[in-house]
């Protein structure tokens, strides 16, 4: 998943070529020529990635990859307190095998201002079912 993730942002980058270096070992770290970093990484669980954003500032860039699984969705809506106070934090659920769409992503921060709290979970299950679960 984490070599999926840094193909993507490999991707993303062809028109700007504002990525300068992308380390890759247990988690891709990505360094941008304006001297900002991106780090991203893939987890089996949504509440693994807990500890790890925890350990993080808020103002960090992160990614967080996780495989699109209806326990996973499940576990987002749970714990989605735990995410909203990251501005910079981006979520990634993937299935490479999907017959539809391969990913959608969610930035908690600005889906949190946007959306109606009575709404957050009809809206998570509606995105994540674009895309099959694995």
């Amino acid at each position: 998943m984490l070599e999926w993730y840094v193909e993507y942002r490999k991707y993303r980058d062809l028109i700007f070529k504002r990525i300068s270096n992308i380390e890759l070992k247990e988690l891709a770290t990505i360094s941008l020529k304006d001297g900002n970093k991106e780090i991203g990484t893939a987890f089996n669980s949504v509440v693994e990635s807990i500890n790890f954003i925890k350990k993080h500032s808020t103002d960090e860039v992160i990614s967080c990859i996780f495989e699109n699984k209806k326990k996973s969705v499940k576990s987002l809506i749970e714990n989605w307190d735990k995410f909203v106070k990251y501005k910079n934090l981006t979520l990634f659920f993937i299935n490479q095998n999907s017959l539809t769409e391969k990913k959608w992503i969610i930035k908690p921060y600005i889906h949190n201002k946007i959306t109606e709290k009575s709404a957050l979970k009809t809206g998570i299950i509606s995105m994540s079912s674009t895309v099959d679960y694995s």
